[in-house]
């Protein structure tokens, strides 16, 4: 089951969301800030998706995605905001937020963001896991040939005075 991360600093506005995102099928979690939503997740909780209002007292959305890139985290992170701007929407985008929404949400728009978002994660993870695979058989594939090397050099220092023949004449 796909697990959400709400954060919102108006109750109204998660409780609505988790109501939409669990009639789905979705887990969801709530957190009323940034500063509580990263305790969460430096806790090791992992979310497929989180949604982050933009605006909030302490640190912003942007402050939280800002996080979420610096530390590499392969998740998709949807911004609201009920004041829309330039400034925090290139600020969205430098930090690679999936998506960039004005509030109100409406219901139907944010149940399609969500699906492309776990959908581009699933192939991310998968990219993801075929790269770690393709390390793990290379890194074996060098430790095989290295004791080779050495099996070889072994051989050709114990066999150092030798008659090689290359026919019968």
């Amino acid at each position: 089951m796909d697990r959400i991360l709400i954060i919102d600093d108006e109750e109204d506005i998660r409780i609505a969301l988790q109501r939409v995102l669990s009639r789905e099928g979705y887990s969801i979690d709530l957190s009323d800030s940034v500063a509580n939503a990263i305790e969460q997740i430096e806790a090791g909780n992992t979310y497929s998706i989180i949604i982050s209002d933009v605006l909030m007292k302490g640190m912003s959305g942007i402050d939280f995605i800002k996080y979420i890139s610096d530390k590499r985290i392969n998740t998709p992170v949807i911004l609201i905001t009920g004041n829309p701007n330039l400034s925090s929407a290139e600020s969205a985008i430098r930090y690679k937020a999936f998506e960039y929404i004005s509030k109100p949400v409406d219901r139907t728009q944010i149940l399609s963001v969500v699906k492309r978002a776990l959908s581009e994660k699933a192939t991310k993870d998968e990219e993801q896991e075929k790269l770690y695979l393709s390390e793990k058989v290379e890194k074996a594939l060098r430790s095989q040939n290295l004791d080779l090397n050495r099996q070889n050099a072994a051989i050709l220092n114990a066999t150092s005075d030798a008659v090689i023949t290359i026919n019968s004449k």
